[in-house]
């Protein structure tokens, strides 16, 4: 029988005194660990207080402060929290990346100038500024913020266009005046780092929309005799233009003007097939041409997915303004061969509920209790995208407290996932890893399997942490390879791994880590890989983010034994390098990617909460501003998530 562990670093986090852990007695009982697993469950306890005290996530602090809601006493205990969290590793300093920007104290406010506060955000401050001052010399694939659109981490670095995202904070620190405009000058002016200065940069419309960027400085700018300024650059961003349009629905916009009315409902089905198509149509002829069709079925399904949710904020807003009445939006959820439509309609909505809970609740309810059954009828007999955008609209209701959980269950059946539990929830998956048990036990009776196979299973993705839909979606799956195994036995695990990976949950090719036998432990055999899109197939040691964040499955004393002789290298890495970088920084950066970026701050966050809009400026495009990196309250997701998950203890 199989046993299932939740991830390794979970384990560490809540300790062997709290579940029967698999790692070795001399790393469950070490100190260090044991002080780092705390510090981080105290900091998490904080975020959770505070922000459960302050519920409205655009709230600056020292409003919350000044209207009662928080004490300065309780505030100040956080901010030494985080003080001591930034300067004990530096690897923490990726932490105010993601930090609210809300939670951060404005130096020149009272209540931060003296009194309880005065000392513990003075401290708070110069470990922030010493942390972003590090970060400036760390660059991102921009990709990484914006869509996720990379293809595998060992793409050449010169090839996918990068930033220092830490320089993309300075308005936000402008404005609370932890920086001046000084202090950037001096740092453009003394850098010849090319991305670290456009980076900087990108910031400058914004500064300049925010009043907060003079003449006299745009002139010290001109006048700099920095060879990396490109004075045509400079021309751009201070004669500056407009936020471009972020539609997909580009031929609905020209035709409707952005309001529709109910005589021309009959001309939307047509136009959004139109826009479907053309999306198609350039993903297959485009300058992508040469990819791999995974590739181009991915942009296709995003570039589509985007083109709904348009149509959805179409009719959501005529409705709200009365040009279109609800029933006119049912005639088209009627319409059985039009998925799509079905999908815009269901859309809209939630976005007309969501931003109606704010001003006119009453009406809101109206149009809930219209749609209910039309939703319902759907829940029993659409298909499974339909009964997943029916997924996302009440986990938006949940999100805005328009309803409660009890409502989400009785009508689905289904339960809500946690993206910010401290530890993975074993639920998400319970039923799947049901499934997939007997089918896994009978791979492992074949005695090939077994001579060339570790007993051990490892699954990982959006699925296990909760923010891939509840429809539809696969588990990703990953094997060992015994030592000594042969170069030759390769198309022999291939096709013993198709039966897996044929499986209706799995659908997919299963990753490889093929090991070695080195002294007394085992180490994972570097190899080239391919299109990580496709999952084909091995992968190396910098892709530790999978053994550490995903979850076990298989004979405990196979599992004790990789826990044993496998996953220590990744905590005793002194010494160790990637690529000639520090491995602990690698695989800590591919962690971070993992549970804050790839999925989550792209598309996770959204399926459960309603975005909250950055506040942007006119001329804010060189920071990608409509990124959900910049939603208040993805933040405090990702900064719990940060000190959750993203932990990796370097052992000596």
């Amino acid at each position: 029988m199989f046993t299932r562990m939740p991830p390794p670093m979970d384990l560490l986090l809540l300790s062997g005194s709290v579940l029967d852990s698999p790692w070795p007695k001399r790393i469950r009982d070490n100190l260090g660990i044991i002080q780092k697993a705390e510090m981080r469950r105290k900091l998490y306890t904080d975020f959770q207080g505070i922000f459960k005290r302050i519920p409205e996530v655009k709230m600056d602090i020292s409003e919350a402060i000044g209207s009662g809601l928080i004490d300065q006493t309780n505030v100040a205990r956080i901010y030494d929290n985080l003080t001591e969290f930034l300067l004990s590793d530096i690897d923490h300093a990726r932490l105010i990346l993601y930090l609210p920007f809300e939670l951060l104290p404005n130096r020149k406010l009272s209540i931060f100038c003296s009194g309880p506060l005065s000392l513990a955000s003075d401290k708070f401050i110069e470990a922030y500024i010493l942390s972003w001052r590090e970060l400036l010399n760390e660059s991102d694939f921009r990709a990484d913020y914006v869509d996720g659109d990379i293809l595998e981490y060992e793409l050449d670095e010169v090839v996918l266009p990068h930033v220092r995202k830490a320089a993309h904070l300075i308005p936000q620190m402008i404005k609370k005046n932890l920086v001046s405009v000084a202090d950037v000058l001096e740092i453009l002016e003394k850098t010849n780092d090319e991305v670290l200065v456009y980076s900087i940069l990108d910031t400058f419309p914004t500064l300049t929309d925010l009043g907060l960027v003079s003449e006299t400085e745009w002139r010290r700018l001109f006048n700099s005799d920095n060879p990396i300024f490109d004075k045509t650059v400079l021309a751009q961003y201070q004669n500056l233009k407009s936020n471009p349009p972020r539609s997909e629905a580009e031929i609905a916009n020209a035709v409707f003007g952005g309001k529709i009315s109910s005589e021309q409902m009959k001309t939307l089905t047509e136009s959004l097939r139109v826009d479907l198509s053309r999306i198609s149509l350039d993903c297959i002829r485009g300058e992508i041409k040469t990819a791999p069709k995974s590739r181009i079925d991915w942009l296709r399904k995003e570039r589509q997915s985007k083109c709904l949710e348009e149509y959805g904020i179409l009719l959501a807003e005529s409705l709200l303004n009365n040009k279109i009445k609800a029933k006119d939006i049912t005639v088209l959820l009627k319409k059985e061969n039009s998925e799509e439509l079905r999908i815009a309609c269901i859309t809209a909505v939630r976005i007309a509920t969501e931003r109606l809970t704010k001003c006119n609740k009453e009406r809101a309810e109206t149009i809930k209790t219209y749609f209910e059954p039309y939703f319902l009828a759907l829940w029993q007999k659409g298909s499974t995208k339909i009964k997943d955008q029916l997924f996302i609209l009440w986990s938006h209701w949940l999100a805005i407290d328009f309803i409660d959980y009890q409502y989400i269950e009785e009508k689905s059946g289904l339960k809500m996932p946690q993206l910010d539990s401290f530890a993975t929830e074993q639920f998400l998956i319970s039923q799947d890893l049901d499934e997939l048990g007997p089918v896994l036990e009978d791979f492992y009776s074949q005695p090939e399997a077994g001579a060339l196979f570790y007993p051990v299973f490892i699954f990982f993705g959006s699925r296990l942490k909760g923010y891939s839909l509840n429809f539809d979606s696969d588990l990703d799956l990953a094997v060992f390879i015994r030592p000594d195994t042969p170069q030759s036995e390769e198309s022999k695990i291939r096709s013993l791994l198709e039966k897996v990976g044929s499986h209706p949950k799995i659908r997919g090719r299963v990753t490889e880590f093929w090991l070695d036998k080195i002294g007394g432990h085992l180490e994972i055999k570097s190899s080239p890989m391919t299109d990580a899109l496709i999952k084909d197939a091995r992968v190396d040691n910098s892709w530790a983010h999978l053994l550490l964040c995903g979850m076990w499955c298989g004979q405990p004393e196979s599992i004790r034994e990789l826990y044993e002789k496998l996953l220590p290298n990744f905590l005793f890495s002194a010494g160790q390098s990637i690529k000639g970088h520090r491995a602990k920084k690698i695989w800590l950066r591919m962690i971070e990617s993992e549970v804050l970026q790839y999925r989550l701050m792209h598309k996770g966050y959204q399926r459960f909460y309603p975005r909250e809009d950055w506040r942007i400026t006119e001329h804010s495009w060189p920071m990608d501003p409509h990124s959900t990196f910049w939603d208040p309250g993805y933040r405090r997701v990702a900064s719990k998530l940060f000190v959750a998950r993203v932990f990796l203890p370097e052992l000596k």
